[in-house]
This record gives C-alpha cells, structure tokens and sequence, in this order.
C-alpha cells in the first residue's frame, strides 16, 4: 500500500484506497472503469482481463500450519493429503488447483481461514508470507508457523481494461523512478525485517 500511495502522489493520479474482500475487489476491476486491484499476480490466465502496472512487490506463497503441526513438509506433494485452506479466485488456490490439488477449503474472506485453521477445520492455509503475520495479528492469531515456502512471486496493480493508455504508462514510468531511488527496495526490505 505504500508503495501504491507513492506511485499514485508521484505520478500525480489521485487514489482512492479501499480494503475489500479479494473476491469483491477483484470483480470490481473487471468490471469498473479506473479500479485496479492489488497485490494481484500476472498469470497468463488473468493477462488479457486487466492493464498492468509492475511488478510493486515480491513475496512467497506459503503454506502455514498451526505450531503443534508436528509432520515435515519437504515438497508440495508432501501437502496433498491435508485439507488446505484458500481464497476465492486468490492466485494462490489457483495455481495449487493448476498441479492438481482437490482437497480445498475456499472462501470469499482470508480471515475466515485463520479461524478455521485454528478450530481443525483445516490443516494448511496458503497464504503470502508477508501478509500472513499481520492477518493473524489483527484477530489475534499468535501459534501459526510457515510449514512450506510454495513459491515466489512477483505482484502488480491491475488495473480495469478502460483505464488509459496514459495512466498505465505514467504508473509504469513513476514506478521505475521509484526503483531506481530505491524507495521500493527500502519499504520491502521494511516489511521483510518484520517478519
């Protein structure tokens, strides 16, 4: 989100950030002239449906257990046999369902999935490694821990297919600048220290 408020004042776009469910705020970038959605990850798939701006960041989907998980997770097929947790739509579930997977719990909302990890319902949750500790912060999820670094990925803006040619290439052009001055680098390696 810094990253994006930064792009937007520098490249002198105004910006309205709202904070949505994934679902909801994918739709409606489909489907709403000037809205874009992210962090969102350029899948063949998802590339002609938005204008991209990118990448803004780089993280690892991961698979979390909670910390009494006492298996050892060595290769993705080691988590075919467990119930994993997912989102909707969400690149993540997506590219798990690409190799084959099944054994899915899907929901509109991630919270959702923290709750059900915590009462058994599931026994993974794929989430993003950076985001993953402030979402189980925020409703107060402490005994959760990385079982499996899936894959890294890089993410970007995508913005609705009627937003300007103009727009895209300023955000595009505003986030190499960004890049160059290292402020992507500093807010990244910000987060990254958190963890």
């Amino acid at each position: 989100t810094e990253i994006v408020q930064e792009l937007g004042r520098r490249a002198g776009i105004p910006m309205k950030i709202q904070v949505t469910p994934w679902t909801r705020a994918y739709q409606a970038a489909m489907d709403s002239a000037d809205t874009c959605v992210y962090s969102t990850v350029r899948l063949p798939e998802r590339e002609a449906l938005f204008k991209w701006v990118g990448p803004i960041s780089v993280n690892k989907w991961t698979l979390f257990a909670k910390s009494d998980f006492s298996k050892r997770l060595d290769t993705l097929d080691d988590a075919r046999s467990y119930r994993i947790g997912g989102v909707s739509m969400d690149a993540k579930a997506m590219y798990l369902k690409s190799l084959g997977f099944t054994n899915f719990d899907l929901v509109g909302d991630d919270n959702l999935n923290l709750t059900k990890l915590m009462a058994g319902r599931i026994d993974l949750w794929i989430s993003s490694l950076y985001k993953s500790k402030d979402l189980a912060a925020q409703i107060g999820v402490k005994n959760i821990k990385p079982v499996l670094v899936v894959r890294e990925v890089e993410y970007h803006l995508a913005c609705n297919l009627k937003t300007s040619d103009a727009t895209i290439t300023a955000l595009n052009q505003t986030l190499q600048t960004l890049r160059k001055e290292g402020f992507v680098k500093a807010v990244s390696d910000r987060y990254a220290d958190r963890l």
